[in-house]
């Protein structure tokens, strides 16, 4: 008999993360989803060069990682017959109906991590399946960044700065210093700027850069270092991990649209937002000062790792 999961309830309030299902029904589509022996389950392992050893792994539990408007994050555990720990992270659509848009992103993040494996996360999988009596439901897998850091702004505070989700020794919220604020509005621009495919004329568009668009990966360190070193990790452990829409458009257009719309504070009940006037800044939650957009710019443009 095949061993299930383990599921590890890191919910406070399972109907505040869980938008277009009943908890039950969400997880048992999750079981489903990714069960020992599923095409998800299968070809992730293939991806990430198990081949016809993946059948050797011993599945252990689903960890609950975080939240979005769009989809919820697990992290999937599974054991060697020597116990080493080998994981992946699920992003498991919040509704039946966005799997269109769980698909769009998958394919997107992929395009992006094959121009750009520096600044992106390696991608796995995507797949999408019928559950009895519930619905569709999709995801897709990436590699598991272990204990990065999310970066993040709270709208909710008109005096908030710029910080970190730490999940070291516990997930809290942590400030960062005066001089990574503005080395951190300075890579959510350069990062768009960066991650442009000039061969298609691509540019990412629909942003949430004031939360779930960028992380650190778990090395960034700044606390006791010198603000040289501090702004060098910073730098070199940034990873962009959401790409919602890809938009066409010429680069030198792309390039005006990043000085025009970071000029705005935005949320996602902005009416150019609602009305689709903005193209790509869909929540920066502040307005940025033009000379440092053009410094982001510049930045992105010569490279920064």
């Amino acid at each position: 008999m095949e061993q299930a999961y383990e599921f590890i309830p890191t919910f406070d309030n399972p109907k505040y993360y869980i938008d277009g299902y009943n908890v039950n029904d969400f997880m048992r589509g999750v079981r489903e989803l990714l069960a020992p022996k599923s095409q998800l389950y299968i070809s992730t392992l293939e991806a990430m060069g198990y081949g016809e050893t993946w059948e050797a792994l011993i599945p252990k539990s689903l960890e609950f990682v975080n939240y979005g408007r769009r989809q919820l994050i697990f992290r999937v555990i599974l054991a060697t017959k020597d116990s080493e720990r080998v994981t992946f992270i699920a992003s498991i659509g919040q509704k039946p109906e966005f799997a269109e848009l769980v698909k769009e992103e998958y394919e997107n993040l992929t395009k992006l991590y094959s121009n750009f494996p520096e600044l992106t996360l390696k991608m796995y999988s995507f797949n999408e399946i019928e559950v009895s009596g519930i619905g569709k439901f999709s995801a897709f897998t990436v590699e598991d960044q272990n204990m990065c850091r999310c970066i993040y702004r709270d709208r909710r505070r008109s005096d908030s700065k710029w910080g970190i989700y730490n999940p070291e020794p516990y997930y809290h919220l942590e400030e960062f210093p005066e001089y990574l604020q503005r080395e951190t509005i300075l890579l959510c621009i350069a990062n768009l700027v960066a991650c442009y495919l000039h061969k298609e004329g691509l540019g990412i568009g629909h942003t949430r850069i004031s939360g779930s668009d960028y992380i650190l990966l778990k090395e960034f360190r700044y606390k006791n270092k010198q603000p040289k070193e501090a702004t060098k990790s910073l730098r070199e452990n940034w990873r962009l991990s959401a790409a919602r829409k890809l938009i066409k458009i010429p680069f030198e257009e792309y390039l005006d649209l990043i000085r025009s719309e970071f000029l705005i504070k935005t949320t996602l009940k902005s009416e150019s937002v609602l009305n689709g006037k903005i193209k790509i800044n869909h929540k920066s939650t502040m307005a940025f000062d033009s000379q440092i957009i053009e410094e982001g710019i510049k930045l992105g443009l010569n490279g920064w790792k």
